[in-house]
């Protein structure tokens, strides 16, 4: 379910990562936006054999002392050989290998893999090792205490989802919106048969300031005003050949402020997106040494200074050690942010095996067994989606994460992401019993090729989900009209005609969709939010089935291949 030239452009880039720090231009090329068809059909031209050779080949280089420097010289070479000047120009090979050096070739030094072995982890050799066990200890169930909701029986809570602004400040109108760069409308030409950027935006690029301010007054103009919004993450432009640290943080800083400012009177809860990273999706907490380039003091510590409006001071001190944290929203509700860098495939220090132990679901589970044993009800909110997270034998992440949301299914109330930039929801499932349900927003940003949205749920005296209310505007008749128009998209009890938001209702819909393509392509219209999008076929929809059934990377993997 994707724009079919840009699926095309992440193959064609992706060829070329089958080798070293080409892994890296695979990894980092927008990802989260390809088909897992799409993946599999480039598997099926990169070779276990082309891949291992290349991958022998260039940790020879490493194994031999080769410098970074001429590593960095020969994958920017091979770069350009494959890459320009079709589908990109040189300044996407010449900006993002030196960005990624630093950080890769420590880590291929360090790794202790073969080729072979890496090859498997990016999925080009058939899968030969098992998952490591899990490490983590669920104890067993408490004695729930009943605690009284302070909100009547006639009323409900409604909180705001926004995610994936992706705001770039270089946006111009009138650039060319097609361009040989992974990211356009910033670049002018005389050339009148190229596309031009709009004043309110367009579908191959980020979101530009003009739609940012109209996106904020539109959030600010909200009656009754929401309780509070949950902000997933993923601020920064898709640049990410162009990036630097320090840009970063002033990125992050001062979209921060923007929406502190824009929205003063509305308690906000954030977490880390893979883009407000640097370099994209890499993160660490081990101490910088010979294999670790980084260890993000400087993202945990400027995140803590500028979400401090946001958060409480414990809140604040656990983001500044692991950037994840609980608050109590309401008498009887708690919120936990994760930090999904630890479930990132794309983050290079977890093919480092001391990497997998983390210390968040030790947090995690502690926080969720008091509120089991307070009678709180919990809604965990992140950035990337758990089954888009790491699938090679290394990590247990996405099992560990379904092993502790179905321990404690009856304490939490839903799980809130993004990234994906769609409008998607999946059910956690125990055997055939839905035990939860994971509820992921569409992004503000158009690329690629969505209207920009945001969304507003409901939640009775129980704390339970009971409606959802999505919002766009169609960006294709801001830029007719010179005047974006922010209009309900549906409701989802009314859209699907839902009883209730449990997880059994969600799984029911499944099964609707199933045997009803109607229906189906009705919420496909609504998952790529209006924007342009090519008819979903049976490869199409029953990964998108798969999707809605799957918490971890294997069961969707698995069900696709089935």
């Amino acid at each position: 379910g994707i724009n079919a030239e840009y699926g095309e452009m992440v193959n064609r880039f992706t060829v070329v990562c089958a080798t070293f720090l080409f892994l890296v231009v695979l990894n980092h090329s927008n990802a989260a936006h390809v088909s897992l068809r799409d993946v599999s059909q480039l598997k099926s031209v990169v070779t276990c054999d082309i891949c291992t050779f290349a991958v022998d080949s260039l940790l020879y280089l490493v194994e031999t002392k080769s410098s970074e420097e001429e590593l960095e010289k020969l994958a920017t070479r091979l770069c350009i050989e494959f890459l320009t000047p079709e589908p990109y120009s040189e300044t996407v090979c010449v900006g993002i290998v030196p960005i990624f050096a630093p950080t890769v070739v420590p880590i291929f030094g360090s790794i202790g893999l073969n080729a072979t072995e890496i090859c498997e982890l990016e999925g080009f050799c058939p899968k030969v090792q098992q998952r490591r066990p899990s490490s983590i200890v669920l104890p067993p169930k408490s004695h729930r205490v009943s605690v009284p909701s302070k909100i009547q029986a006639n009323e409900t809570l409604r909180f705001l989802h926004i995610s994936d602004l992706h705001y770039d400040e270089m946006y111009k109108v009138g650039a060319d919106a097609e361009c040989p760069d992974p990211l356009c409308c910033r670049s002018m030409s005389n050339n009148s048969n190229v596309r031009k950027a709009g004043k309110w935006g367009d579908y191959k690029c980020d979101l530009n300031h003009a739609m940012l301010t109209s996106f904020l007054d539109q959030l600010a103009s909200i009656d009754p005003k929401p309780d509070f919004i949950i902000w997933t993450g993923d601020n920064t432009a898709h640049d990410i050949w162009a990036e630097t640290q320090e840009q970063q943080l002033s990125r992050l800083e001062s979209i921060s402020k923007l929406i502190s400012t824009s929205l003063p009177k509305i308690q906000i809860y954030p977490a880390i997106g893979n883009h407000d990273t640097f370099p994209v999706d890499q993160f660490n907490l081990n101490p910088i040494d010979e294999a670790h380039h980084d260890n993000f003091v400087w993202l945990r510590e400027g995140l803590a200074q500028f979400w401090s409006p946001f958060l409480p001071a414990d809140a604040i001190a656990t983001l500044k050690e692991g950037g994840y944290y609980s608050v109590i929203v309401k008498p009887g509700l708690r919120l936990i942010a994760i930090n999904t860098q630890f479930g990132d495939g794309d983050n290079f220090y977890l093919y480092l095996r001391e990497n997998q132990k983390q210390q968040q679901w030790d947090f995690l589970i502690k926080t969720l067994t008091y509120a089991e044993a307070n009678g709180e009800k919990v809604m965990i909110i992140g950035h990337i989606p758990p089954y888009a997270g790491p699938s090679s034998s290394l990590s247990t992440y996405s099992e560990d994460y379904l092993a502790i949301v179905l321990r404690y299914s009856e304490t939490i109330l839903g799980q809130f992401f993004g990234h994906t930039h769609q409008d998607e929801f999946a059910v956690n499932l125990n055997g055939t019993l839905a035990k939860g349900v994971m509820y992921v927003a569409p992004s503000v940003t158009p690329f690629p090729d969505k209207n920009p949205s945001y969304r507003i749920y409901e939640m009775n005296q129980k704390y339970d989900i009971i409606d959802y209310a999505q919002y766009i505007t169609d960006l294709t008749l801001a830029n007719v009209n010179d005047s974006p128009t922010w209009k309900l998209e549906y409701n989802a009890s009314e859209l699907y005609l839902l009883p209730d938001l449990s997880p059994a209702s969600w799984l029911n819909l499944v099964h609707k969709f199933q045997s009803n393509d109607d229906l189906f392509n009705i919420w496909y219209k609504f998952m790529n939010t209006g924007g342009p999008s090519s008819p979903c076929d049976a490869g199409c929809k029953k990964e998108s089935l798969c999707k809605m059934q799957s918490t971890t990377s294997d069961q969707l993997n698995e069900c696709v291949k089935s």
